[in-house]
This record gives structure tokens, sequence and C-alpha cells, in this order.
């Protein structure tokens, strides 16, 4: 009887005390477990997905050689991920041009802002990102990423990378690999508590990356109950679950 009261007496503090963390994907390929909306279009255009009930919002952003951040258009092309033409590209270009990259004539490297929507926490563990299959010279996969864990909506018009700390992000990221054929898992994550990550071409080296994201995974950590949310019926209910166990427990003490 004691142990019956003690693991009820468990279970109604767990229910108490809220959900742990689990994992989300956000699959921008074949949106196998992940539905999307569209917000906008060209220029400046959003889309959002839903994965297990929670939302990631999607804008894209070239960096120009003057050194600010302008809008870009961000598209889902085929099933094979997310892409980006620039604003010394067109609207709605065409192939090789719409890849997330530093490469090419308009002189801007590209990147897509991440906002993390509703309560609770996020930390961005990991992004899949793809080469281009049509792409055969090997375009490399380096990165250059930010997490931030400041106010959203953000709108990185005019910004630069010097004014991205004002914005709430973290210092800048570099992550380098060698070019390859094969897909690529960038690990993202920190233990941080995150609103936006900021994703994209490496900055201020060789001028030949271009990708397609595929996918993010975050850890997922549900708000904890405010105060008022925990009923009183349940707060009498683990005082009278502990005050029997030390009642049970005291009797076993006194027979032995």
């Amino acid at each position: 009887m004691l142990k019956q009261l003690l693991l009820t007496g468990a279970a109604v503090t767990a229910l108490a005390g809220g959900a742990q963390a689990s994992a989300v994907t956000w699959d921008f390929e074949d949106l196998s477990n992940t539905t999307v909306t569209s917000g906008g279009s060209g220029f400046g255009n959003s889309l959002t997905f839903t994965a297990d009930g929670q939302q990631v919002r999607l804008t894209a952003w070239s960096l120009t050689s003057g050194g600010v951040f302008e809008a870009a258009q961000l598209l889902r092309y085929g099933g094979a991920g997310l892409g980006i033409c620039n604003q010394g590209e067109s609207t709605g270009c065409g192939s090789p041009s719409h890849q997330i990259d530093n490469v090419g004539n308009s002189g801007r490297n590209d990147f897509v802002l991440i906002e993390f929507l509703g309560g609770g926490t996020f930390d961005p563990t990991s992004a899949t990102i793809r080469r281009y299959s049509s792409d055969n010279d090997y375009k490399d996969l380096d990165v250059t990423y930010w997490v931030g864990d400041g106010n959203v909506p953000l709108d990185l018009a005019g910004a630069g990378v010097n004014d991205l700390a004002a914005l709430g992000f973290d210092s800048q990221f570099d992550d380098d690999t060698s070019n390859s054929s094969s897909n690529r898992t960038v690990w993202t994550g920190g233990d941080t508590t995150a609103t936006a990550l900021l994703f994209g071409g490496r900055i201020g080296y060789d001028e030949d990356d271009a990708f397609k994201l595929q996918s993010l995974t975050a850890s997922y950590s549900a708000p904890p109950p405010a105060t008022s949310d925990v009923s009183e019926p349940a707060s009498l209910a683990l005082l009278g679950l502990g005050v029997a166990a030390l009642g049970l427990l005291v009797r076993h003490r006194r027979r032995n």
C-alpha cells in the first residue's frame, strides 16, 4: 500500500510539472510529417511549416556586396528542399540558380531565417542540406549560421553582420567540409534556448557553396504550467497522499 501511494504521488507530481523535451523535425523535402502554408509572393515572401504541432516560419535573405541584408524569395522546388532567388537574380529563378549559395554573378550570400513560433523553448540541434542533384560540378557545402534568442518576428532589411548581436543573435559559427555529392548534417545545437536560426552559405571564404535546405530538427520543451494552472484538487491530492504515506511509514516502523 505504501509503495502504491508513493508511485501515485510521483505520477501526480509529474503531471503537475509539465512534459520533458522532445525532438521535432520539419521536413522541407517530401512533407511526410510536415504541412506548409505560404505568405506573400516574390521577394520577402514566407513559408510556415508545422510538424508535431510546432511551427517554424522561414524567410529568405541575401547579404549584398555592400554588407547589408535584403529580402529574397524562398521557394520549395519539386520536393528537393528549399532554395533562394535573390535580387541579383529574379523571382522564380531557374536551375541551378535556385539554391542557397554564395556562387554566381549576383555578388550575394543567401540565407534562410528560421523563426520558432508558439510557446515553449526550442534548441535547433541540426540541419540537413543536400547538393542539387543536377549540379554536376559538386559545389561545396560550407555554411555560416547564427543562433538567436531575441524577439520575433525579425526584419533584417538594411542590417549588417555586425548588427545581428543587437537583434539577439549569438556569435557567428562557420562550419566547413569537403566537396561532396552526399547530403550533409550540420550540428547547430548547444543546449541553448533559441527563437531564431539564420543559416546559409559560408561567409568570407571560397565562393563555391551551394545547396538546398532539406530538414531541420530541434529539441522542444513545452512551457511549464503557471502556478494558477495547477488546480486546487491536484494540490490537495498531493498533500493528502503525502500525509497518508507518512502515516503508513510511522505505523510500519512502530510494528517493527
